[in-house]
């Protein structure tokens, strides 16, 4: 079967049309759940904010607004007696992955 050029236009026409309509009805339903989520997470924002805002008060900026029993316990907790900063990793995988020496993690 031919088609002369005036059913390929129509064809094409209605095509285009059909085509526009889903992609506009699709991009509505994303918006609409974007903007269920926006809204949720502003509810959620705004019911919490006064903890939230007492964590940004009460949060330690530098050290010198940590107490100096505070500082030391965190330098004693982050070094050995050997001066070498401590770290929860396990060195065998480090070693592995970083090609780290042995004096390193003893």
């Amino acid at each position: 079967m031919y088609l002369n050029e005036y059913e390929i236009e129509k064809i094409t026409r209605l095509a285009t049309e059909v085509a526009t309509k889903t992609y506009y009805e699709l991009a509505k339903q994303e918006n609409a759940q974007l903007g269920r989520k926006l809204r949720h997470n502003t509810i959620k924002l705004l019911k919490h904010y006064s903890q939230l805002q007492s964590y940004v008060d009460n949060a330690i900026t530098d050290s010198t607004q940590a107490e100096d029993i505070w500082l030391n316990e965190l330098l004693i907790d982050m070094f050995d007696d050997k001066k070498h900063c401590e770290s929860k990793c396990d060195c065998q995988k480090a070693k592995e992955k970083n090609s780290i020496d042995d004096e390193a993690c003893e």
